[in-house]
């Protein structure tokens, strides 16, 4: 009996298999080079946010005046925003300078979602919330990792007024009594994430350069 002509010897298909997977290996190593930087290589920013805020009132109708007015800082917050949410963080923050006293320790809050909200205040109660009867505040700066970051709403609490505390409007017009500026700008480096991506597309390569020329070999064997 003949053998089928359409029927390849198992010498044939050996170079055919070889070069089917490596060019889905070349796919893979596409693939993982591509998507990989996206995912891995996002890195937190650093940033020093100035700021001056007027107009503080007490919530009593005016009746007590503000212990501080205007209220002044500099804080220096390290974030991620691919994460999206971040609460009453206290890692990643320092305060250069700050003329509200606060009880408590500070910290910082984020979320992208709501108009790219930093929020910095006293951890007592929470960033978003003020302690009455003690020295507790709050920052809202929106956009705040966009290239125009401002001022959102300010807020503070003192032994000294136990029964209000002293805030900014909110909304749109709060906006006018305070003004943001960043002092400097960084993106973080991470190394290790770094040094993990560069090492498995270099391997990647490799295993691919030697499927190849397995397969390159094979060919020549074949003839």
């Amino acid at each position: 009996m003949q053998p089928n002509a359409d029927l390849a010897s198992p010498r044939d298909a050996g170079p055919v298999v070889h070069r089917v997977a490596a060019a889905a290996l070349g796919r893979l190593i596409l693939a993982w080079c591509l998507l990989v930087p996206a995912v891995s290589l996002a890195a937190p920013i650093t940033r020093t946010y100035d700021f001056t805020v007027n107009n503080i009132q007490d919530t009593t109708a005016g009746h007590i005046a503000p212990p501080v007015n205007p209220a002044t800082g500099s804080i220096t917050v390290t974030f991620d925003p691919a994460l999206g949410f971040i609460a009453n963080q206290t890692s990643g923050i320092t305060v250069h300078a700050l003329n509200i006293p606060v009880s408590s320790a500070i910290a910082f809050s984020y979320r992208a979602a709501n108009t790219d909200e930093l929020q910095i205040g006293g951890l007592d109660q929470g960033t978003g919330s003020l302690a009455g009867g003690t020295n507790d505040f709050f920052l809202d700066i929106f956009d705040a990792s966009g290239a125009t970051p401002f001022f959102g709403n300010l807020g503070y609490t003192s032994p000294s007024a136990p029964f209000t505390s002293f805030v900014t409007s909110f909304g749109p017009a709060s906006r006018a009594d305070g003004t943001v500026t960043v002092e400097s700008t960084s993106a973080i480096a991470e190394p290790p994430t770094l040094a993990l991506f560069l090492a498995g597309c270099l391997m990647s390569v490799l295993i691919y350069r030697t499927r190849n020329n397995q397969g390159s070999d094979l060919s020549r064997r074949a003839c």
